[in-house]
């Protein structure tokens, strides 16, 4: 990409930076509140590694990515990290998610909508795992408890 030209932070056309508007859908542009960070890389970043606060890192909160780190390291608190995670990914795909100078993260809205489909089967395929993991748990370690299925019931 050329340095004098910018994504429209709406539709995520290429346009000039000296452009006050985007040609393509008239949303203004404000370049001082476009971050040089990619809400991609922090898509996937918090997809794959959120739970470590890798993406918080990269978009330069120091802090809350250390303390996602320091949480799921001790383990106590890992359901705080994936709570945190869960609502970082939400907030990135609705592009809410600011940088450490408060900057929307750019976006390119062409490969938006299939990483967002991505990022949201993730979760589903997440979801499921740690559920299936706890219940398995659960059942494993109390061996005595009898579960029998009669009509739909548990009895």
């Amino acid at each position: 990409m050329s340095t004098n030209s910018i994504f429209c932070s709406n539709c995520g056309t290429k346009i000039s930076k000296e452009d006050n508007f985007c040609s393509n859908c008239g949303n203004v542009q404000n370049i001082n509140q476009i971050s040089n960070k990619s809400s991609l890389i922090a898509l996937f970043l918090c997809a794959f590694l959120g739970l470590f606060g890798v993406h918080r890192l990269y978009i330069g909160k120091i802090t809350s990515g250390i303390m996602m780190l320091v949480f799921t390291i001790i383990g106590v608190f890992s359901f705080v990290s994936i709570i945190w995670t869960v609502i970082d990914l939400i907030r990135i795909m609705a592009n809410d998610l600011k940088d450490i100078n408060n900057k929307t993260l750019v976006t390119n809205h062409k490969k938006w909508f299939i990483a967002s489909c991505i990022a949201i089967i993730l979760i589903i395929i997440t979801t499921f795992i740690l559920t299936t993991t706890f219940f398995v748990h659960i059942i494993s370690n109390y061996p005595n408890i009898d579960y029998c299925i009669i009509n739909g019931k548990l009895c």
